[in-house]
């Protein structure tokens, strides 16, 4: 019997070492999903991207797992500094990004000074973006928050610090103001579930429009089925994937498992990023606001 606890409490101290998943889902916070939201937050029109170029064809960036604070990563800013100057000056108006979306664990321990250094860095991007070709003077990077956000209980933290300052928030964009564009739902999956409010308040929304509509997530909702970096919940998982589905989402886009990964649904289709900090991976997204349609293009830096 002793020798199986010691193998058992090994096993678990081999799994939540792992950078990918950390203590997930045991004790990091005293505070779940449920307590975090109870509703989408719609934002007004002043959180919308700038949408400078106004092409119906257009770029936004991923990145996501930056783990600010790790010491196990080695953390190549100015490559990415580098390849996203160019990519802003890039000959293709359409791949120049417009916005960034950072999916989340930008903090690896939830401290005050981790998200303080998430701030210096999107100051980098936004000088970038400032004298890039498209010259966006206010150039968005929304955020998502993830499990190593909420380690120490750093929640409070990643409110202070992370924009635009929601848990679970929504807004519709489009960058080309003739097309119907797209509806962008941010959600909080950090305790590997979206809780009961949060999804009802989810599908209430999904079913009020027709628009399409981008789905951005932590957690992997499915990830090949792999309990550890997706929701928990089989149940909640195919609800919410029946859900997406059938309210004409056109992609999912999600991070935490720290590889990249790609599940077609045929009408949709799921979209797991690599990490920033680990392995130098990025996601160029191409919108078709006139086609309704993504195309998804997995980068290195």
């Amino acid at each position: 019997m002793k020798k199986t606890l010691i193998i058992f409490f090994a096993s678990l101290g081999i799994i939540f070492s792992s950078c990918k998943f950390g203590m997930f889902p045991l004790a990091f916070t005293d505070q779940n999903v449920e307590d975090r939201v109870h509703s989408i937050t719609r934002l007004d029109d002043s959180h919308l991207p700038s949408g400078t170029n106004g092409l119906s064809k257009y770029s936004f960036l991923i990145v996501t797992d930056l783990h600010i604070g790790a010491d196990r990563y080695t953390h190549d800013d100015e490559a990415f500094f580098r390849w996203f100057e160019n990519q802003l000056n890039s000959d293709d108006a359409s791949r120049r990004p417009q916005f960034i979306i950072n999916l989340g664990d930008s903090s690896d321990s939830g401290r005050e000074a981790e998200f303080k250094e998430y701030v210096e860095w999107t100051k980098k991007v936004k000088e970038l973006a400032r004298n890039g070709k498209d010259r966006i003077n206010d150039f968005k990077i929304y955020s998502v928050i993830g499990n190593h956000d909420i380690y120490n209980n750093g929640q409070d933290y990643y409110l202070t610090y992370m924009y635009p300052h929601f848990y679970s928030y929504c807004f519709d964009f489009a960058n080309d103001p003739s097309t119907q564009g797209f509806e962008f739902f941010f959600l909080d999956s950090a305790n590997g579930s979206l809780g009961r409010h949060q999804l009802n308040d989810l599908e209430r929304k999904l079913k009020a429009n027709s628009k399409p509509k981008i789905i951005l997530t932590h957690c992997p909702v499915y990830s090949d089925g792999v309990l550890l970096v997706s929701f928990h919940d089989s149940l909640e998982c195919a609800k919410i994937l029946t859900l997406v589905a059938e309210n004409n989402a056109k992609l999912m886009l999600e991070g935490h498992a720290h590889r990249n990964s790609s599940y077609d649904y045929g009408s949709m289709y799921e979209e797991v990023t690599s990490s920033y900090a680990n392995n130098n991976t990025i996601n160029l997204i191409t919108i078709d606001e006139t086609t309704g349609t993504c195309s998804t293009d997995r980068m290195k830096f």
